[in-house]
């Protein structure tokens, strides 16, 4: 923003909705106030909106940080003279608030992105925000972890201290001679296990001796012997440091009287400026309201979605329960089926079972009448040779066997009329003899003629 003697001011809107936010705004307006001196800001105006404070401060030209990455990116390091004004500007602004007049108020936030360039080549301190005395009681202040000392790193409740705003402006120091930071790690854990095995032997050689002296002094990983912002200014290095940017000192005091005369802003500008945040505040106002518009159709539009996206999910979850009680009916079913099948199963078991020994009774019975029916069988031959040995006997009664050396005569043609009339044919008969130990004989003498009647003897 400008006035209207065209000069322009730099605008720190910060929303002002929870007592920490206003906490906050007050303790970096307050620390404006107390430490105003040429190597900080200055604070020209507090402006306030609905829910937004409007801290007006001079306008730097760019970070510190911008100018060592545009470095960077052409390959070269930061021009000495820099790196000195810096130094002396910086360290100056720090001793002023590590007095003990100024309640030894520790910065917090000492970066090259809070470092700002401004018109004549001398360099201020900006953000006091974190700014809190070291015996006070708020919430220790959150810095950027490339910048943390190894005492803080330590310890996640110790506050920052002088101290550690010492060791911040070294990181600062490093970066501007080495165009690097000394710690490079992006992990969060590594970076603090680097920062806590850090030593000033792993300093680079690169630079003059003045300077690794001076950076070894407030890169000291014990904060007790570390150097402080005001020995800084009295050390022999520093002061060589202070002749070398002698005449950058005079330019910065003639710039500082110029730009202190163009800063006596009258009532009629600081008015302008009012009105000027004032319909800034309007548009805000008003871009606030459309998007709280927005935001309550947006609302609507997901209510709507939300009150539709409950009806189906409640529909699923009705077919859901539907199919779980079918699923839970069909399980009855099957279960049911499952203890019938083994019911059955059983029974057929049981059956075959029965029916197996039902055969095995019959198979035992078969056997039996097999064997009753063969026994019959021989019982019934028995009988019949039996029978045939009764019959064959009263057929040959007559006809006994001698008796020893007796002999008996009998015509074969009456012996077998005999047997004929018994109904036995000649096979039978010879069965029949051969059987019960009869033997025919024929005479030793044949029949001299064919009158002569054959005779046999039977024994």
């Amino acid at each position: 923003m400008e006035n209207s003697t065209k000069e322009h001011y730099a605008g720190k809107m910060i929303p002002c909705v929870t007592p920490k936010d206003k906490e906050r705004i007050d303790r970096e307006v307050s620390r404006l106030r107390q430490f105003a001196n040429p190597g900080i800001v200055t604070l020209k105006e507090l402006a306030s909106t609905d829910n937004m404070k409007v801290i007006v401060m001079e306008l730097g030209e760019q970070s510190l940080a911008d100018i060592v990455k545009d470095h960077t990116s052409r390959g070269v390091l930061v021009a000495r003279e820099v790196v000195y004004r810096v130094m002396v500007d910086v360290s100056s602004a720090l001793a002023i608030m590590h007095r003990e007049e100024g309640g030894r108020t520790a910065h917090g936030d000492v970066k090259m992105e809070n470092i700002l360039l401004f018109p004549g080549g001398h360099f201020k301190l900006c953000d006091l925000g974190a700014a809190e005395s070291e015996n006070g009681s708020s919430t220790p202040s959150v810095m950027s972890q490339q910048y943390v000392s190894p005492e803080r790193v330590e310890s996640d409740t110790t506050r920052a201290t002088c101290s550690s705003d010492v060791w911040a402006l070294g990181i600062v120091l490093h970066w501007l001679l080495f165009g690097e930071a000394p710690f490079k790690s992006k992990s969060i854990l590594k970076l603090g296990q680097e920062i806590t095995s850090f030593q000033v032997s792993m300093i680079g050689e690169s630079c003059g001796g003045e300077e690794r002296a001076l950076l070894t002094r407030m890169l000291d990983p014990n904060p007790g012997s570390r150097v402080t912002s005001s020995q800084l200014c009295s050390l022999g290095v520093f002061r060589s440091l202070v002749n070398t940017t002698s005449a950058l000192w005079k330019l910065k005091d003639a710039d500082d009287k110029e730009h202190s005369d163009k800063l006596k802003i009258s009532e009629q500008d600081l008015s302008i400026t009012k009105r000027s945040l004032q319909q800034a505040g309007e548009v805000l106002r008003k871009e606030r309201e459309d998007r709280k518009k927005e935001l309550e159709m947006e609302k609507n539009a997901h209510s709507n979605a939300l009150h539709e996206v409950t009806t189906k999910l409640n529909s699923l979850k009705e077919k859901f329960a539907k199919l779980e009680s079918e699923r839970t009916e069909d399980q009855a079913k099957a279960s049911r089926l499952e203890q019938q099948l083994k019911r059955d199963f059983e029974f057929e078991k049981h059956a075959h079972r029965l029916a197996s020994d039902s055969l095995k009774n019959e198979q035992i019975t078969v056997r039996r009448l097999e064997e009753a029916l063969m026994a019959e069988k021989m019982n019934n031959t028995r009988l019949e040779r039996e029978l045939a040995e009764s019959r064959l006997n009263q057929t040959l009664a007559p006809y006994h066997a001698p008796q020893p050396h007796e002999q008996i005569e009998t015509p074969l043609s009456l012996v077998l009329a005999n047997v004929t009339s018994s109904q036995l044919v000649e096979t039978e008969i010879e069965a029949f003899f051969s059987q019960f130990g009869y033997i025919i004989y024929l005479f030793s003498n044949p029949p001299s003629n064919d009158n002569q009647t054959p005779r046999f003897y039977i024994a």
